[in-house]
């Protein structure tokens, strides 16, 4: 499946397929729509359904989608910000720039398509993340939870893959080796006077309604002390300045670590792992890449 966009043209779109069944002029927040889908009368049938439990469901329907919860789920909304009064055992689908799915949620419908990214359910006065699975095809398809890459997985559909970069501000700027290998990700950043080089996801990732970004990590280089290499986050894709959003502290040499980035106030960005003004070898293999 290609890899889907979500953005206020398919809110309007849907919007609009809604005025046109219902032959209304009502405009509607993304939170009113779907009440206002079920509301539809003249025989329009959703073409999903929301089911709940701990153990996967047996013979599913297409365009199912299982949240993997204990608790009962009461009611669900498809929107891009957490409800304001929810209630308990609510389960938000939250909408959002990336997703790993996508379908029609009217049956014989083809203009008004569900884009969920992640999952949370309303819990005790508190929001829960939820394992949730789409099935579709014959298969299950994890809904994306904030993750980046993990053990070998790039999340493609989100990331659009990585790629290493060259600084372009001046002329030392030299490009890490990155291998991908079955359970991580090696990136080595050559030494060299103001040898700048970044790994960095392909797509801007829209980090809006998370908290904070991660990255489990383990780091050698040849002084055995911190390297001059980061967690960060740009808002351009291309390397011609060395300015950035958010930045961890250097990482540190040594085995399996946890290094993270407040992005509470960040709606978007590029992730990467950028290395500066170092002259000897740095290889950083990253086990995984999320947010919370």
């Amino acid at each position: 499946m290609a890899k889907v966009i979500t953005d206020n043209q398919h809110y309007a779109d849907i919007a609009s397929a809604i005025r046109t069944k219902n032959e209304t002029d009502t405009l509607y927040k993304p939170s009113e729509m779907a009440p206002a889908i079920l509301a539809i009368q003249g025989g329009v049938e959703l073409n999903f359904e929301v089911v709940g439990g701990e153990t996967e469901p047996e013979n599913p329907a297409e365009n199912t989608i299982w949240v993997n919860t204990k608790n009962e789920i009461t009611s669900w909304v498809f929107d891009t910000t957490k409800p304001e009064t929810p209630e308990d055992g609510m389960v938000w689908f939250r909408m959002s720039a990336s997703s790993n799915i996508d379908f029609n949620a009217l049956k014989n419908q083809n203009s008004v398509r569900i884009r969920p990214n992640a999952a949370q359910q309303y819990v005790n006065g508190s929001w829960e993340y939820m394992v949730t699975m789409y099935y579709q095809n014959g298969e299950w398809t994890n809904v994306w939870n904030g993750e980046l890459y993990e053990y070998g997985n790039v999340f493609e559909r989100v990331t659009g893959g990585y790629s290493a970069q060259a600084y372009t501000g001046n002329a030392n700027g030299k490009a890490p080796t990155v291998t991908f290998n079955d359970d991580s990700m090696y990136i080595s950043q050559p030494g060299g006077d103001n040898a700048d080089g970044r790994c960095i996801t392909n797509n801007v990732i829209d980090m809006s309604g998370y908290n904070t970004l991660y990255m489990l990590y383990s780091c050698t280089n040849a002084a055995l002390e911190m390297a001059n290499g980061h967690l960060a986050i740009d808002d351009v894709s291309s390397f011609d300045d060395s300015t950035y959003v958010a930045m961890s502290s250097r990482l540190v040499h040594g085995e399996m670590q946890t290094t993270s980035i407040d992005i509470s106030k960040i709606d978007r960005g590029y992730p990467c792992v950028r290395f500066t003004n170092y002259y000897n070898t740095i290889n950083v293999t990253v086990y995984k890449l999320w947010m919370e």
